[in-house]
């Protein structure tokens, strides 16, 4: 595999690095000599050039045994950035990220049903939530289809479900049970159960800071499954 790979060229590198400046430092020591013995200069305080050499080969030394110790905790953090990576944390920290930091723009601009809306070509409404509302009935009848008169979901899902509006009105307009929705977005989600507490909706309409990908619920648990961007 790359990764791997790319651990060993490190780790020889490193390696290689580390062994090189060593024998430059031996080589440098080698060379420098010590000036002869002066008997008659009592000055204790006079660090001559062997000594400075000793000094610089031990503390050059030091410097590469501590930078030598870096390399584990190197290799572990690239593994777990790469760990992470693999298995989409990476990607979902950054949806989440963006979701938080964008969507009190999309409440300004589009309210708590955060997607487009329908206008009939020939008479479009001026009505701007009324539009979203129209998108997400439209959704629905066509996913019912010729079934639509005889549907009675008593369970949703929203996946991806931004503040909450559609679920909510979903949930009204089928007089359903029980509602969940998910988004990656914390702040999305704290949104989403404000606006279901003023509603009057929490004790059947609930979210979750989720992934959609990994859902926490048993298969066929829900009537309907909603995704609409």
């Amino acid at each position: 595999m790359l990764f791997p790979r790319f651990l060993q060229f490190l780790f020889i590198s490193v390696s290689l690095i580390s062994a090189f400046k060593f024998i430059q430092i031996s080589s440098v020591s080698k060379n420098i000599q010590p000036i002869g013995n002066n008997n008659n200069n009592n000055n204790n305080n006079v660090i001559r050039p062997s000594t400075q050499s000793s000094a610089l080969k031990l503390a050059l030394s030091t410097s590469i045994q501590k930078r030598l110790l870096w390399l584990p905790n190197i290799i572990l953090n690239l593994f777990k950035f790469t760990k992470r990576s693999l298995s989409g944390q990476v990607l979902r920290d950054g949806i989440a990220k963006f979701y938080d930091e964008s969507s009190q723009i999309w409440l300004d601009v589009w309210g708590e049903h955060m997607h487009h809306g329908y206008y009939e070509p020939k008479n479009p409404t001026s009505d701007h939530k009324q539009a979203q509302i129209e998108m997400i009935d439209r959704a629905v009848d066509w996913a019912y289809g010729k079934d639509l008169a005889t549907a009675n979901p008593t369970s949703t899902v929203d996946v991806g479900c931004g503040v909450g509006g559609s679920s909510r009105h979903i949930v009204k307009r089928f007089n359903m049970k029980e509602g969940r929705g998910l988004s990656l977005s914390p702040f999305q989600i704290k949104k989403a159960n404000e606006f279901t507490n003023a509603a009057g909706l929490s004790d059947r309409v609930q979210y979750l800071v989720d992934d959609a990908l990994n859902m926490p619920f048993s298969n066929g648990k829900f009537d309907l499954s909603k995704f609409l961007k």
